[in-house]
């Protein structure tokens, strides 16, 4: 949803509690108060959300409603993880996944324990991040679930990264890109696969392979008004400013952030992003005298992950970056 079809959306679902609150059922009540809350969430109205959430899991704790739970403790989980509260998120996602369990409830299972893989792969736990995105994969495989399969992929690629364990990633990031026949290419997680894969090549110094994957994903979702697709495009664009400075092309760069400043108005997601240190010590250089220090952390990172580098230090002049991009990776990989 674009910001205006947002905030009326807030107002319809307002109005759609007014009408449950006229009622003595508390599970219709809960319900429409956790519907407000998501598009709350999505407006960016972040502590309004928060608040709204609680009530709503009050009300289904006293109707004892057990799936109405399973799914709020999902909401509180990914609030929490969007906004900063890491732990609260991790005790929700847990929670979540306890009653998914004993509903038997196979995809909140695997909603529950893909957030709980990007959250391990967060702080650092990758082998527990590896462990529940091959979960996710092999049920979302066993159910036909192509969108869920990729989610799979996407984690797995991002851990492996992560890890340092970069063609190996490469493979699992690929494989999950040939899954956009099934689900289109327009799908938010087949940007975040082409984003991941710019991110890979940036680790090993590969700027021209980076900035390709990630031009291939602009491609994409520039041409797209959907407020995800806006998002994806925003984030490519930040990598390719960053990429450009660390290639030592400046005017590029500072036309990618441009690009990107015209492009994130009313994404505040896109926002939050262009306020990472590395994003923001670009636009530094970019206007004046700074370190050469930028963040690659792409679509598939979000509002956290992914690790600040100093590309002064880190990957030095080109013929070196191709030289660690032979010996790490191998062969590069073909097709976008």
């Amino acid at each position: 949803m674009l910001l205006s079809q947002k905030q009326d959306a807030v107002l319809t679902y307002q109005r759609m509690l007014d009408v449950a609150g006229s009622t003595e059922d508390r599970v219709r009540v809960a319900h429409a108060l956790f519907r407000l809350a998501e598009v709350q969430e999505r407006a960016y109205e972040h502590e309004q959300s928060e608040a709204t959430r609680q009530t709503a899991l009050a009300l289904a704790t006293e109707a004892d409603a057990p799936h109405l739970l399973m799914r709020y403790h999902f909401s509180l989980g990914h609030h929490y993880l969007v906004s900063g509260g890491i732990d609260r998120a991790d005790h929700h996602l847990h929670l979540m996944e306890e009653y998914a369990l004993a509903e038997q409830d196979d995809r909140a299972l695997m909603d529950a324990r893909r957030y709980r893989s990007y959250l391990a792969i967060w702080q650092g736990r990758y082998g527990q991040g590896l462990d529940l995105a091959q979960d996710v994969m092999q049920r979302a495989r066993a159910a036909k679930n192509a969108p869920l399969e990729l989610v799979g992929h996407w984690l797995h690629g991002y851990a492996l990264t992560e890890r340092g364990e970069y063609a190996r990633a490469r493979d699992m990031l690929l494989a999950g890109l040939d899954l956009r026949e099934a689900i289109g290419e327009h799908h938010f997680y087949v940007a975040r696969i082409r984003n991941s894969l710019g991110y890979l090549h940036r680790e090993i110094g590969d700027l021209e392979e980076a900035m390709r994957w990630n031009r291939a994903s602009l491609e994409i979702n520039g041409r797209e008004a959907t407020h995800g697709a806006i998002e994806c495009a925003c984030y490519s664009l930040l990598d390719l400013a960053a990429n450009s400075l660390a290639a030592g092309r400046l005017d590029a760069s500072a036309d990618y952030l441009q690009q990107y400043d015209a492009m994130s108005q009313g994404n505040m997601y896109a926002r939050y992003r262009g306020a990472q240190p590395g994003d923001v010590a670009a636009r530094r250089t970019c206007i004046g005298p700074a370190g050469i220090f930028a963040r690659p952390g792409a679509c598939h990172a979000g509002n956290g992950g992914g690790r600040a580098r100093d590309d002064a230090q880190e990957h030095g002049p080109q013929s070196a970056a191709a030289g660690r991009c032979a010996a790490r990776l191998g062969p590069p990989g073909s097709g976008s």
